[in-house]
């Protein structure tokens, strides 16, 4: 072994262990969110004989039968069942491990960035991974335990592009990482355009067409069995109907959805645990953002005519945020959790800036965002200790969201404050905000007047909320209960 493979090894074995020891406060963390779907309700995991049921009954993945229909990820469901046959439901264990997985997956990002950039460029390139690591935007990922599918999923992506690089031109490996990527979440479709952009823009000689479609084939044949069998399994193809009703709606939210995931991954702000964005947007707004995300595409291909590493870096971005671009309307509009890829691209243009700086200039610009990365990112640490902690930063963030008024609102109700969780409700409710929202703040103006024992004045509140939804079962008991009982 040469000096510089036991040099490469030790930076990413002290690049995982700083990457450890900076999310240590994300290990006091608690269950959150759909983490009870995932494991705390999750009855299969505790059944070991059950879990081939994890192939082809989402159910069996998700306790909350409406969120197993959003999603085919059986590698998840065996993820959780060895990981609750270990170490039962002590949340510190499954933090451990999203801690363990993200520090791989910065050593991965190293890498990549040193076989693009090349071995002179190992400065920038720890700096890239660093900034990768500590990236405010990361923390959703690392502390929210629901989202290992997220981190296993960009494991293997990486770890197939990187075989995909390398010398040996069998496929077998390769194709077994990117079915496990697929397998662990649908963004793992994000690598058959990597491989094929880099293919095409940085590979030296450049290949005939067909021996193109030949290195590409395997994988393209990977992801179109993987989409058959999960519209075999759930029916479905899209998460949700549009946003907004109808597809011209669905299209400006979608805008704005992209608009924020971008502009956060360029400069974190404001980050919380819920984005929602009003319904009266002008259409100017809407103009402009798209217009914004137009321009970033015109850059993109510019770039990889003319800075060929430029424009791959920008493409990564784009390739990374296309699967929760909503063109197919999924659960979420924009979440940090999104990030959590396209940040490799965002880094590595980092990378290629301080590249050419000397080394004391190059250190000194990354260790100044650093500070500010590291003093963000232990502040949203700090918010993910539990639900109450982490909506009221939420809040704190964006007080005139109305996501962060109703899901501040639901911890008041149950504890019976209802006269706080009213005013909270009611400010969510005067603004104009996605369906859901609304549904979800009437839903709860509702219970909170059944739990008050009103049951007559529930009944306008759930008759509103069922105009959102008309098939919704519980809903439709709840009415059923308010009129028997006013």
């Amino acid at each position: 072994m040469n000096q510089h493979t036991v040099s490469q090894f030790q930076i990413m074995f002290l690049l995982w262990s700083l990457s450890v020891a900076a999310y240590m406060p994300t290990l006091s963390g608690e269950f959150l969110l759909d983490d009870a779907s995932y494991i705390t309700m999750n009855k299969t995991l505790a059944a070991p004989l059950d879990w081939v049921r994890f192939l082809f009954d989402a159910s069996a993945i998700h306790a909350n039968p409406v969120l197993s229909l959003h999603s085919y990820r059986p590698l998840v469901g065996f993820y959780f069942g060895l990981m609750f046959q270990a170490f039962g439901l002590i949340p510190f264990w499954y933090h451990l491990m999203a801690l363990f997985i993200h520090g791989l997956n910065t050593c991965l990002v190293f890498i990549f960035s040193t076989r693009l950039l090349g071995r002179e460029a190992t400065v920038a390139s720890v700096c890239a991974a660093i900034l990768f690591m500590l990236h405010p935007a990361q923390v959703e990922s690392v502390a929210y335990i629901s989202n290992a599918p997220n981190l296993l999923s960009h494991f293997f992506v990486f770890l197939t592009f990187l075989a995909y690089q390398s010398k040996t031109r069998s496929t077998l490996f390769p194709s077994i990482t990117f079915a496990a990527a697929l397998l662990f979440r649908e963004s793992g479709a994000a690598l058959l355009p990597m491989i094929i952009i880099y293919d095409l823009v940085l590979l030296s000689p450049a290949l005939k067409p067909r021996e193109y479609i030949k290195r590409w084939a395997p994988y393209a044949a990977i992801l179109a069995g993987f989409f058959l069998l999960r519209w075999m399994v759930l029916g479905q193809f899209a998460n949700r109907g549009p946003w907004g009703g109808d597809w011209f709606h669905h299209v400006g939210f979608a805008i704005q959805g992209l608009f924020q995931n971008l502009t956060t991954g360029i400069w974190p702000a404001n980050l919380r645990v819920c984005y929602s964005f009003p319904t009266t947007t002008s259409f100017l707004t809407v103009f402009l953002k798209g217009s914004a995300l137009l321009g970033f595409a015109a850059a993109t291909i510019w770039a990889l005519r003319k800075r060929p590493l430029i424009g791959f870096s920008l493409a990564l971005i784009g390739v990374t945020l296309f699967p929760v671009s909503n063109l197919i309307p999924i659960d979420a509009l924009a979440a940090d959790r999104y990030l959590y890829s396209p940040l490799v691209g965002f880094v590595l243009l980092w990378a290629l800036m301080v590249r050419s700086w000397k080394i004391p200039k190059a250190v000194a610009a990354t260790a100044g965002l650093l500070l500010f990365f590291g003093l963000r990112s232990l502040e949203t640490q700090f918010a993910w200790q539990n639900q109450y902690v982490l909506d009221l930063a939420a809040h704190a963030a964006a007080p005139e969201d109305p996501c962060t008024e109703a899901n501040l609102a639901s911890h008041y109700a149950n504890w019976r404050m209802f006269s706080t969780a009213e005013s909270y409700l009611a400010s969510a409710l005067r603004r104009p905000a996605q369906q859901n929202i609304n549904q979800s703040a009437l839903y709860m103006m509702a219970f909170i007047r059944i739990k008050d024992g009103r049951p007559r004045e529930a009944i306008p509140f759930l008759q509103q909320a069922l105009l959102f939804s008309p098939n919704d079962a519980e809903i439709k008991g709840m009415l059923q209960y308010c009129r028997m009982f006013s």
